[in-house]
């Protein structure tokens, strides 16, 4: 062993004795990941989460388990704000201790709210009698409502290289890869791997997948979510730059538009409380309801950490999408375009 799989190894020999190397083989199995080496971010908290699980909590207290996880996340080279929602600011913490389980519950709660809006716009009894065009409509105002035009844009481009818009009749495996692309490039960012993967069902019945395939573990199941988060890691320049051209061009015209309906003519003279929710406005125009949800929780009133807190949440979201230096781009033109502090 070396490298990530030593460290692993271990740490997990000084809470599991003689029984860590049974006890590894047995969580990497379980996680479906062949080498810890080369395992994605994804696959890495799905990891974290099961030892967590299964081999910490029995043994250690509140405290200490704590402590140990985030141990565990050093070990895996995964950051505490890597899922997306960062949760401390300059050691300070801005969003309940809970805020993953908190948007856990607004994602299922609000779920069936706009699933029953939708359903009733379309007069849809049933959506197993949904035909092509209305469910891909569906599919659409539930990403859209979660996850905001920005979120839309990308499930459609997904769509059409899927080639789902006669999603009816389309392949089970094509469908089985548009929910991994929902799950892994908009829910992952808000809840634990885990939990996102228990709350699909709305996603199995929207885009028609096959109960049993979707249920897994099966082949295809395993494959779909390879090939989702080889996709994620493996963005071309080329589309991670349209991708960066988009969120930018959408950016600048609601901030202008903002900037306007609050009479701002030159963004350097308004004081950074305003300034700051301005932008807060324009990331739930961006980013949908989730975020709306989530910006709704801060505990900071501090302009300066608040300022920070979305330029960052800004940057993690979509590196979950585009080029981790295409966010940081975003990041800095939004930073400029608000005249945020360092």
């Amino acid at each position: 062993m070396d490298g990530r799989s030593a460290r692993l190894l271990e740490f997990l020999q000084r809470y599991a004795g003689t029984s860590a190397h049974l006890l590894l083989k047995n969580q990497l199995q379980k996680a479906a990941i062949q080498d810890v080496n080369d395992a994605s971010d994804i696959e890495l908290m799905n990891l974290t989460e099961s030892i967590v699980r299964d081999i910490l909590r029995p043994i250690l207290s509140r405290g200490r388990l704590r402590l140990a996880r985030s141990e565990l996340m050093g070990v895996l080279g995964l950051k505490p704000a890597y899922a997306g929602i960062p949760q401390e600011i300059d050691g300070v913490r801005v969003l309940p201790e809970k805020i993953l389980e908190m948007t856990e519950d607004h994602y299922n709660s609000a779920t069936e709210f706009v699933l029953k809006q939708e359903m009733n716009r379309y007069n849809i009894p049933d959506l197993m009698e949904t035909d092509s065009p209305t469910r891909i409509r569906l599919i659409e105002a539930f990403v859209d409502y979660h996850f905001g035009p920005t979120g839309k844009a990308i499930i459609d481009r997904r769509i059409e290289e899927l080639r789902l818009k006669d999603i009816e009749n389309a392949p089970q495996y094509n469908k089985l890869m548009l929910m991994e692309f929902i799950l892994q490039d908009m829910l992952l960012f808000y809840i634990k791997p885990l939990k996102g993967k228990l709350l699909r069902s709305e996603l199995v019945s929207l885009i028609g997948v096959d109960l049993e395939l979707a249920q897994g573990p099966v082949p295809e199941q395993e494959r779909a979510q390879r090939q989702v988060q080889t996709a994620r890691e493996n963005l071309t320049i080329r589309r991670s730059n349209a991708k960066r051209n988009e969120v930018v061009d959408l950016l600048v015209f609601l901030a202008k538009r903002e900037f306007s309906r609050n009479g701002i003519l030159d963004v350097k003279n308004v004081p950074l409380n305003v300034r700051v929710r301005i932008l807060a406005a324009v990331m739930v125009m961006m980013f949908g309801n989730m975020t709306k949800y989530v910006l709704s929780r801060l505990e900071t009133k501090d302009e300066r950490m608040l300022s920070k807190f979305l330029v960052l949440y800004v940057k993690n979201y979509l590196k979950q999408f585009m080029l981790a230096e295409d966010a940081e781009k975003v990041k800095e033109h939004m930073r400029s375009l608000f005249q945020l502090p360092e």
